[in-house]
C-alpha cells in the first residue's frame, strides 16, 4: 500500500508537496493538520495529484482509510452497537464478525463483557481502544492514529506499540500524527515534518532527530532524549549516542564517565 503526493497545492497551507508513504515502515507526521485535511478531502487540491497504489485518488474511500481520533465522540451508547455501526456504514459484512470483535478485544486485554457497557461508563483509555476496534473491524488498508497516546500510562503505550507493529506486519499502511515529537520519536520509523505549508524534512526518524540543527533553526519540537544528548555532546563533549530508550542513555552516560 502506497500514498503518493505529487506537487500538491492547497491554498498556502500545502505548497508543492511531493512525498511517498508506504506500508514498509511506521510513518509519522508532525504538523499534520493540512496533510490530513487534503488526504481526507482530496477535492480541496488546487494543483497536483494524490495517488493511492498508483491510482488517482479524488474522493475519500471510507472502506480503505480509518482515522482513529481520541476526541471523536461515540455515535451510539452501547459499545457493541458502536462497533457494529462502524462496520455497517462501510457495508462490511462477515459471518464471523462476532469472533473478529472478540479477537480484537482480546488483543487489547479487554473482556468481552465491555460490549454491553455504555460509553459513559468507560475510562478514556477504554474508549480509545474501542475506537481502534471499531476502526479495525472493517479491515482498512490505511490506519491513521491522530494525536496518539496522549495521557496514556506506560503499559497502555506499550500495548499500542505492539498493535501498530502487528498492523505493519499485515502490510497495513500506518500513519501516526502528533505535535509531540517524543511520541513520534518513540513510535515511528519514517518521519515527515511540515512547516509553514512546506515539507521541511523527511526520512528516517532516528536520523532526523539525531541531526537536530535544522529543527532548532525552524523552532520544531525536539524529543527530550535528542535534546539531552545534543546538549551533553555539544556543551560537555560527552560523545553520547542518540537513543530511544532511557536505559540505553544511562548506560552511555556511565560509559562516558568511567
Amino acid at each position: 500500500m502506497e500514498i503518493k503526493f505529487d506537487k500538491v497545492f492547497y491554498k498556502n497551507k500545502l505548497i508543492n508537496t511531493t512525498l511517498t508513504i508506504d506500508d514498509h515502515k511506521i510513518n509519522g507526521i508532525y504538523n499534520y493538520n493540512n496533510f490530513l485535511k487534503v488526504l481526507l478531502n482530496p477535492m480541496l487540491i488546487e494543483k497536483g495529484h494524490i495517488f493511492i497504489n498508483g491510482k488517482s485518488y479524488k474522493k475519500i474511500e471510507p472502506k480503505k482509510i480509518a482515522i482513529i481520533d481520541k476526541n471523536k465522540p461515540f455515535y451510539t451508547a452501547r459499545v457493541i452497537d458502536e462497533i457494529l455501526f462502524s462496520a455497517k456504514i462501510r457495508n462490511y459484512k462477515s459471518s464471523h464478525i462476532n469472533k473478529e470483535i472478540n479477537d480484537l478485544l482480546e488483543a487489547f486485554n479487554l473482556d468481552k463483557s465491555i460490549l454491553k457497557r455504555i460509553d459513559h461508563s468507560l475510562s478514556e483509555t477504554e474508549k480509545y481502544f474501542i475506537k481502534i476496534v471499531s476502526s479495525l473491524i472493517y479491515k482498512p488498508q490505511i490506519v491513521i492514529f491522530k494525536d496518539i497516546m496522549n495521557g496514556m500510562d506506560y503499559n497502555n503505550r506499550k500495548l499500542i506499540k505492539r498493535i501498530i507493529n502487528i498492523l505493519k506486519e499485515k502490510e497495513i499502511l500506518v500513519i501516526v500524527t502528533s505535535m509531540d515529537s517524543n511520541i513520534l520519536y518513540e513510535l515511528t520509523e519514517e518521519l515527515f515534518i511540515f512547516d509553514k505549508g512546506k515539507l521541511l524534512v523527511s526520512g528516517n526518524t532516528f536520523d532526523i532527530y539525531s541531526n537536530i540543527e535544522i529543527l532548532m533553526d525552524n523552532n520544531i519540537d525536539i524529543p527530550y532524549f535528542s535534546k539531552l544528548t545534543y546538549k551533553a555532546n555539544k556543551e560537555k563533549n560527552a560523545n553520547l549516542f542518540y537513543r530511544k530508550d532511557v536505559r540505553d542513555v544511562i548506560k552511555d552516560v556511565y560509559k562516558s564517565v568511567s
